[in-house]
């Protein structure tokens, strides 16, 4: 299962690689999210939220993103 879904992922990363060169050549800019920036801008939202869903769901997603 994993094998597969590391196979689905570096397929789908291809696509999306190629689909992006091809919209660029056509004179397309595109934004490149600063990732690690983005999360500590949201930070303190899944602190509020820890009470609501619990830090161990959050720890989940956490886990997820690696």
């Amino acid at each position: 299962a994993f094998a597969w879904r590391d196979k689905q992922r570096k397929m789908v990363q291809e696509s999306s690689d190629d689909f992006l060169a091809k919209l660029k050549a056509k004179g397309m800019q595109a934004n490149t999210p600063n990732n690690a920036l983005f999360a500590k801008a949201v930070a303190p939202v899944w602190k509020q939220y820890e009470d609501v869903f619990g830090k161990e769901f959050f720890d989940l997603i956490e886990k997820a993103r690696k």
